[in-house]
């Protein structure tokens, strides 16, 4: 398995969490790869995950945030440099904004599997509330 992350300069995971995530990696044999650059997208992929640019709730430190942000945007243009095949897919964990962090057209389109994966995220944490609920002390 290799998992590679592209964030922002500034916007990515502590130093020491990646390097902890590298070790176990390769104890694994897979790999960890960080970049900054949207040029570094790796090809021939078989997901796509991106995340919402904006925090909930939480405000920007740098009032330019997006400025930041703009040019790592899913798009069909990044969908269609890193698939091997209409068999990558395309993944969010909601809620988006449309042409920020996704494209409508990646997020409504044929390799998106972001609807179904809000549709499991709800089931589980209702199983996860029922059971809180039934608990016995």
């Amino acid at each position: 398995m290799k998992v590679t992350f592209i964030t922002p300069e500034g916007y990515g995971m502590p130093e020491s969490l990646l390097e902890r995530a590298r070790q176990l990696a390769r104890k694994h044999g897979a790999a960890v790869n960080y970049h900054h650059s949207m040029e570094e997208l790796p090809k021939y992929v078989d997901v796509v995950y991106t995340t919402r640019w904006q925090t909930m709730g939480v405000s920007h430190a740098d009032p330019n945030w997006r400025d930041k942000f703009c040019s790592y945007s899913v798009t069909l243009e990044v969908m269609a440099k890193v698939s091997k095949s209409s068999d990558t897919i395309f993944m969010h964990d909601l809620p988006s904004v449309r042409g920020e962090d996704v494209q409508s057209e990646v997020i409504d389109g044929p390799q998106s599997l972001a609807w179904r994966q809000a549709r499991h995220k709800m089931f589980s944490a209702m199983a996860i509330l029922e059971w809180c609920l039934n608990r016995t002390t």
